[in-house]
């Protein structure tokens, strides 16, 4: 793969990167940081913007529900649902989080992180280990090497017992699990505990994905974690922030949220895709007209990775314009939010009370209740309780412009 070594040009200035509230000085959360020993340039695309975990509060995830991204919002609410249930587990209260709805298999991805989490803390337990449970708790990374604030993210899940530390990390869907960064970030959430509950002889970090029966630990002492620290994450962290960068694309990239718009990235493929299926490309006598497998499966793999930027160019273009930024052709418009219940509790209590719990148990939209209570009991029961979320600006050709979008 070419490399390329620039001073940061921010495609926009920070402020107009979508909906975002800004935090001063540049900071790189920690699955953004993992990625700089591949590629030093994806610290270009850390947005200003505040740490937030998964576990929102009840009222910011209407937001979430309106969320185009069905990976991410899915994930969003895996990770609320697991941290829901090992609060509960503590017997810590926390908001309910009814209105989310999660498929069986969803679900299964759920049950099997907690159940292992569970597991090992009762072991702990047992062996009077005096374990404390963390569920996305905000660390402070690279603040015990020496660069408070700037490295600042949540840990899905710790354990802190008197002779060691344990840190998980949960991944929901089936795709390839990205080790070495996901190793990273587990890396990362254990320095941030330091400073906040010391050293112990041994650091178990682990990596879950249910989707794909994938489970894989590594154990690391106190020094050798923080010599990985000092020595390969500080230099490349300053190196970034002061503008040293290296753009490197290659397999990385897939989980980098700057790929839709890095240059070095769009560039490699926009010439892959012109020097095989171009307007120069000739065919040989000794070539079939047609496209053979082989080809058609290179092809495909080329779209669907161009695809799966179509959205995070869509968000980006969106807060571009929403803060006075043009895109030649597009122009904002606004869909209309879902409707949602406000309280799911007591809509339930309702419910049982009328005897029509039975047939709504599964429904999670007014929409759905409607259709299987009826209107007239929806009406006089229920509506009370429905909200519209807000919606969202969404990208739309201008037609005002002729041929400027095509």
């Amino acid at each position: 793969m070419k490399e390329v070594t620039a001073c940061p040009v921010s495609p926009a200035p920070p402020e107009s990167q979508g909906n975002m509230k800004e935090v001063g000085p540049q900071a790189l959360a920690p699955r953004l940081a993992t990625l700089l020993p591949s590629c030093t340039g994806a610290a270009e695309f850390a947005p200003r913007r505040r740490s937030s975990s998964h576990s929102e509060k009840a009222e910011d995830w209407a937001a979430i529900s309106d969320m185009p991204n069905q990976d991410v919002r899915d994930g969003k609410i895996i990770h609320a649902l697991i941290a829901d249930a090992l609060f509960r587990f503590q017997g810590v209260e926390t908001e309910p989080l009814d209105m989310f709805w999660t498929s069986s298999k969803d679900q299964e991805v759920i049950d099997k992180c907690v159940e292992r989490v569970k597991s090992v803390y009762l072991a702990e337990q047992a062996r009077g280990a005096h374990p404390v449970l963390l569920s996305e708790h905000r660390v402070d990374c690279l603040a015990v090497c020496g660069l408070p604030d700037i490295c600042v993210g949540y840990c899905d899940c710790a354990i802190i017992a008197d002779d060691s530390i344990r840190v998980y990390e949960f991944k929901n869907g089936h795709g390839p699990v990205h080790w070495e960064e996901t190793i990273g970030q587990c890396k990362l959430y254990a320095l941030g505990l330091i400073p906040e509950y010391g050293t112990r002889p041994q650091f178990r970090l682990t990596v879950i994905k249910p989707g794909r029966n994938y489970e894989r630990c590594v154990t690391l002492t106190s020094d050798e974690l923080i010599q990985w620290g000092e020595e390969t994450m500080v230099p490349l962290v300053r190196g970034a922030l002061q503008g040293k960068r290296t753009y490197r694309p290659g397999p990385h990239c897939n989980i980098c949220p700057g790929r839709p718009l890095c240059r070095a990235w769009v560039t490699q493929m926009i010439a892959a895709l012109d020097s095989r299926f171009g307007s120069e490309a000739t065919v040989s006598l000794q070539q079939s007209p047609r496209l053979n497998e082989r080809e058609v499966a290179e092809l495909l793999r080329m779209t669907q990775e161009i695809e799966s930027c179509q959205q995070p160019l869509e968000e980006w273009a969106v807060g571009h314009i929403q803060h006075g930024g043009t895109i030649p052709g597009y122009r904002l418009g606004h869909n209309p939010g879902n409707l949602r219940f406000h309280d799911e509790a007591a809509v339930r209590q309702i419910l049982e009370a009328h005897g029509l719990w039975a047939q709504a148990q599964k429904l999670r939209t007014p929409h759905e209740m409607q259709k299987a209570i009826g209107n007239e009991a929806y009406q006089k029961l229920v509506a009370k309780y429905a909200y519209r979320t807000p919606g969202k600006d969404v990208l739309r050709r201008d037609d005002t412009i002729g041929g400027s979008a095509q």
